[in-house]
């Protein structure tokens, strides 16, 4: 997984680039894994950047399993990774459950 953080003032910012390999295949194009995030969780695509967006956490205080920046983020990574594997397995011609 490639991960991208970037800090503005007080905030991390935490992101996945969508560079994935999908089997012996290679790599998918980015612009195709992050058009298949937008369709499943249009919440996760970053927009300016491009990216998929897994959280952003404030550098000035403390962080705590417990806080909301660290739920949402462990909640994205969970999702973006299931849509991934989903994304892999489509790619791959393997049964893939609709929705």
């Amino acid at each position: 997984m490639e991960l991208c953080h970037t800090k503005e003032g007080v905030r991390c910012f935490i992101n996945h680039s969508g560079k994935i390999n999908v089997g012996r295949k290679g790599r998918a194009k980015v612009q195709e894994v992050l058009e298949y995030v937008r369709k499943k969780m249009p919440s996760l695509v970053d927009e300016k950047n491009g990216r998929i967006h897994l959280g952003e956490f404030r550098t000035d205080r403390l962080l705590y399993v417990t806080s909301e920046e660290f739920i949402d983020f462990f909640e994205h990574v969970i999702s973006s990774v299931l849509i991934l594997e989903a994304f892999r397995k489509m790619k791959n011609g393997k049964d893939v459950q609709r929705e």
